[in-house]
């Protein structure tokens, strides 16, 4: 198993941003931060396209993948994420949630 040294000067479970998610990654709630990334990019993405909720799960996966420029397979990996996931996964799911966001804010200019 690869250990990972946690370098975080500020690690604040009160405040927010950098200091939270320090705090997070310190507590060993990965799947938490996982969960909070996917779910406030799916609300942003459901915000802009309403009928996003309705969607068959398909319908999702398509969506999605045109919307952010990912794979169907990574877009449907997003979508089903949940629970425990290890380091590479968190980041992979961290990026995804990533470009939902910006994809939306550059629909948005």
């Amino acid at each position: 198993m690869a250990k990972v040294l946690l370098i975080a000067p500020t690690c604040d479970g009160t405040d927010v941003g950098e200091a939270w998610v320090a705090y997070q990654w310190a507590k060993g709630l990965r799947a938490e931060l996982a969960s909070a990334a996917r779910d406030a990019a799916l609300r942003s993405l459901a915000r802009a396209q309403p009928d996003f909720a309705d969607a068959s799960p398909a319908e999702k996966v398509s969506r999605l993948a045109a919307l952010t420029g990912a794979s169907s397979e990574e877009a449907r990996r997003f979508l089903a994420a949940g629970g425990a996931v290890n380091g590479a996964d968190f980041i992979r799911l961290a990026h995804q949630a990533q470009r939902t966001h910006a994809a939306l804010e550059k629909g948005k200019k």
